[in-house]
């Protein structure tokens, strides 16, 4: 039997022997303290998160005075972070374990793809010959998407074999079902948002909120059975499962694969256009922007039902029409 091994091929049933964690919520809700509670961190900081802690100092790629953690600082530029994402790949950094690094923590994972399409987003439109004269006169169409996930498929794979703890940081999206009529709308629930296709393969996932002023945790999901989902725990972190992976546990191989679900998830663009039809900040946007009612529908079609893309575009624009109230 030929062994496919050496062509780095894996069979999908392989225990990966690294856990994935995976921390999401609204915004001050503990996230990134939850993620900065695992050993050795290294963390890749796109939002912020870390700065707003007090632990950043000024200037890329800094220690961490007080816990001696390195931090890249890429600002928010996605050319930054891939390219340093890949030299790390070419040297070798994500396929044998570095001394004094335990876990790598994606703070956030969700503005990385956002970033990745708002950057292809502008340089199509920088090379395109059709006069810009119009909210949406560039989209992204359908067969480009697969070269937008590529980037970001290609880091998660990348990450998920790495010999370290991946952390990452999700912010939540709100989750969007049909009624009785047939029309989408909010049922009152959230789940992460991630970017529909792509597997995180997810040891624990956490939802983080605040309650009495205290930071709490719901485990949505874990392979180690720890904890029965729905559980809520206090100041939620690597201290809950870290005797876990120390004395040798095995996760439970049952448990199911995970991708973005809900408001993210494998809908239809007519289904995700009928959820912007119904969000009201969208809408508000819309009337705001001095936009004829009768081409709400068609916008949104042009960028694919793409919540993201159509709220930015409409708050370019606004910021482009003077005297707007606040």
């Amino acid at each position: 039997m030929i062994d496919l091994s050496k062509y780095g091929v894996k069979p999908v049933n392989e225990q990966i022997p690294y856990p994935t964690f995976l921390y999401w919520g609204p915004a001050k809700t503990g996230k990134t303290a939850a993620a900065l509670t695992h050993e050795d961190p290294l963390v890749f900081d796109f939002d912020k998160g870390t700065y707003e802690l007090g632990v950043l100092p000024a200037g890329q790629g800094r220690v961490d005075a007080a816990r001696g953690f390195p931090i890249l600082d890429v600002s928010g530029d996605i050319s930054i972070f891939m390219s340093v994402f890949e030299n790390m790949r070419r040297d070798g950094f994500f396929s044998m374990p570095v001394q004094g690094i335990g876990s790598l923590i994606v703070d956030t994972s969700t503005r990385i793809y956002e970033a990745i399409k708002a950057e292809y987003q502008d340089e199509k439109e920088r090379h395109s010959n059709k006069p810009n004269d119009s909210l949406f006169d560039q989209k992204i169409r359908l067969d480009e998407f697969g070269l937008v996930k590529s980037p970001l498929r290609s880091m998660m794979t990348t990450l998920m074999y790495a010999p370290y703890v991946k952390v990452h940081v999700m912010q939540d999206a709100m989750v969007f079902k049909k009624n009785a009529k047939g029309q989408m709308e909010a049922d009152g629930t959230t789940t992460f948002k991630g970017e529909a296709g792509i597997i995180y393969d997810a040891s624990v996932i956490v939802r983080t909120f605040v309650d009495k002023g205290k930071f709490k945790g719901e485990v949505i999901y874990d392979r180690t059975l720890t904890y029965r989902p729905g559980t809520i725990i206090d100041n939620p972190g690597w201290g809950h499962w870290k005797d876990f992976y120390r004395r040798g546990g095995v996760e439970d191989p049952r448990q199911a694969t995970i991708r973005p679900e809900g408001d993210v998830g494998d809908r239809t663009i007519t289904a995700k256009v009928d959820a912007l039809m119904n969000d009201p900040e969208v809408l508000d946007l819309f009337k705001r922007a001095g936009i004829p009612e009768d081409a709400w529908r068609t916008s949104c079609e042009n960028y694919n039902g793409d919540r993201h893309m159509v709220v930015g575009k409409l708050k370019a624009r606004l910021d482009a029409i003077p005297n707007q109230p606040e």
